[in-house]
């Protein structure tokens, strides 16, 4: 089982490397569609890596709120009771998600030891535990060459 499913906007992929490294640095097992193997059918993959996890991590930002995949992630991780929101611009969620406390994460500049990244394993604590299970070897974001925000 993963600890979190990352939900975001292709557009975001760049900014959302970041936050994905920095989980997997502090522990925790990520999924996204990074992970897709070809020949996979996104939706069936997708539903059931959202169902495996323990957190849905939904990213939101300009881009990823006109997104209807992110919408559709986002439903799954809410009903399932494990949705944890964050927004990466100064946006509202989605109809049907304003409800729940996103975590700003506007101004982070990559660095753990903000106060907006603590804040977050703190909710995410609430879904895992207080100890991330570390379940991947290998992650995926790692296996890239994702360009670092200067």
């Amino acid at each position: 089982m993963t600890d979190l499913f990352i939900s975001y906007a292709r557009g975001d992929r760049e900014r959302v490397a970041r936050l994905a490294e920095a989980l997997q640095s502090s522990g925790y097992s990520v999924w996204s569609d990074v992970d897709l193997d070809g020949g996979v059918e996104y939706s069936r993959e997708i539903e059931s890596r959202i169902h495996a996890a323990k957190a849905v991590v939904v990213v939101w930002s300009r881009t990823s709120v006109e997104s209807s995949w992110v919408a559709d992630e986002a439903e799954l991780g809410r009903d399932a009771g494990k949705l944890v929101p964050l927004f990466i611009d100064d946006v509202q969620p989605k109809i049907g998600f304003r409800q729940f406390q996103s975590i700003d994460f506007c101004n982070w500049t990559g660095d753990v030891r903000e106060p907006c990244f603590a804040t977050l394993k703190r909710a995410l604590a609430r879904h895992i535990g207080p100890e991330p299970s570390a379940t991947v070897a290998k992650p995926a974001w790692a296996k890239h060459a994702w360009p670092k925000n200067a």
